[in-house]
């Protein structure tokens, strides 16, 4: 296999991982540059960028709570080789649709109505295509524990967390509290990071508002900041040899309908 294909294959499965934490990897890897000014991930994104298949892509990213079901974040993402471009479509999670099974309707219990894994990955994915029109061609799926487990395999990220953040749910296990400023974030803490939305009783301060409204938007916003830094500061070439165990973790806990041959045909153009 050679160093396109091979780069081209790291980038996927690194990629879905990524995609599946509710952020897009591409959209932010062409504008992170490192201390020097150059582009941390120059050769992964060649890897991308030289496919031969220039069909555009379309996937649709969920990341999913093991105890409920339900989905936190989920979006479509668009990607299109020949122009180099990402489009992204954030689906809120609270939007109104008929499920099958009498199951919530709302779109975030999409997965729990189709059967959870990768039937209920298909039929969120239906649900979602009828509701925008987009053809989906890869489903991605990842629980927030996985995100958790992974953050600490790569010891921690650190992040800027902008204000305080507190906020109890018994009924899912869920109790955040962080406080501001600049630190090493575990995988518990990235877990609290990435599921705030508002405090107890929208108990807002002034500050808290700058950056907080209850809605999916704003946190979806925060997401991917912290994306943004988790890739500077793991996601670089010289680290690839490091992630091996990290990749065989994302495998066997990503539920994708996306395959290696997959990959493959992308850099063949078959």
């Amino acid at each position: 296999m050679n160093t396109r294909k091979f780069t081209y294959i790291i980038t996927i499965v690194v990629g879905l991982f990524l995609f599946g934490m509710g952020t897009v990897f591409l959209y932010y890897a062409n504008s992170i540059t490192g201390a020097d000014g150059s582009n941390a991930v120059p050769a992964i994104l060649e890897g991308l960028n030289a496919t031969t298949n220039k069909e555009p892509m379309n996937f649709f990213l969920l990341v999913g709570d093991k105890s409920s079901g339900n989905t936190d974040s989920m979006l479509v993402a668009n990607y299109n080789p020949e122009k180099k471009q990402i489009s992204i479509v954030t689906i809120p999670r609270d939007t109104k649709v008929k499920l099958k099974n009498n199951i919530l309707p709302k779109i975030n219990a999409a997965y729990a109505a189709g059967g959870r894994n990768h039937e209920g990955a298909r039929y969120a994915a239906e649900i979602v295509s009828n509701l925008t029109g987009i053809n989906i061609n890869y489903y991605v799926h990842i629980n927030i524990s996985a995100i958790k487990k992974i953050t600490d395999m790569l010891g921690g990220v650190y992040f800027d967390v902008p204000v305080d953040m507190k906020y109890d749910d018994p009924s899912q296990n869920l109790h955040i509290n962080l406080k501001k400023g600049y630190q090493l974030l575990d995988g518990d803490k990235v877990e609290q990071l990435l599921r705030f939305r508002k405090p107890n009783g929208d108990r807002y301060t002034k500050e808290l508002k700058e950056f907080y409204d209850g809605s999916d938007i704003k946190r979806t916003e925060m997401q991917m900041k912290f994306i943004k830094e988790f890739i500077k500061q793991k996601l670089k070439v010289q680290n690839i040899p490091k992630l091996n165990p990290v990749l065989n973790y994302a495998f066997q806990n990503v539920i994708t309908n996306m395959t290696l041959s997959d990959a493959l045909k992308m850099t063949s153009g078959s």
